[in-house]
């Protein structure tokens, strides 16, 4: 089964890609491409890891000069997603009316769920029917994607009102 992982490898392991020296590897609110791709590469190749690099992969692969085999230096939780702001609002108008009794009320409520009708975007997901999907960065053939850190979901609904009157007696 040929499943490529983020830099592309037959071998499903959790591969960090290697982030490019200066890049500013996020785009706030870009959502078509909120990770920029181009901050993402395979090792290079170097005097140093020159033993432990698969040459010929990267050969076939169409970029030599890099180590597909070998991790980069993305470490965990470095990327963070778009974040989430929302802002929840209930009111009550309580209407006493002692002439049904001293203790009867009728209680009018408003609530307001995402008042500010902010759209809070998800992050990037894997996408099982375009092989990969926005989080793999290099297909198994070497070519970067295009659909890299496209975002495709909010996390939160739009904005939501409820009303409702309440009988207390």
């Amino acid at each position: 089964m040929d499943n490529p992982d983020m830099l592309g490898e037959i071998i499903q392991t959790l591969n960090p890609p290697n982030v490019v020296a200066g890049c500013k590897i996020v785009n706030p609110g870009n959502t078509a491409h909120y990770l920029n791709a181009g901050c993402f590469s395979m090792v290079p190749q170097t005097a140093t890891n020159t033993p432990f690099c698969d040459t010929a992969r990267a050969a076939k692969l169409g970029s030599p000069g890099f180590c597909p085999n070998i991790r980069g230096n993305l470490a965990r939780n470095t990327i963070l997603g778009p974040g989430l702001a929302n802002v929840d609002f209930s009111m009550v108008k309580n209407n006493h009316i002692p002439r049904v009794s001293e203790a009867f009320n009728l209680q009018f409520r408003v609530e307001l769920f995402n008042a500010l009708n902010r759209a809070n975007f998800a992050q990037p997901s894997l996408n099982p029917n375009t092989g990969g999907g926005p989080m793999e960065a290099i297909f198994a053939s070497g070519q970067p994607n295009t659909q890299f850190g496209l975002i495709t979901a909010t996390q939160i609904p739009n904005r939501q009102i409820q009303l409702a009157l309440k009988l207390i007696w």
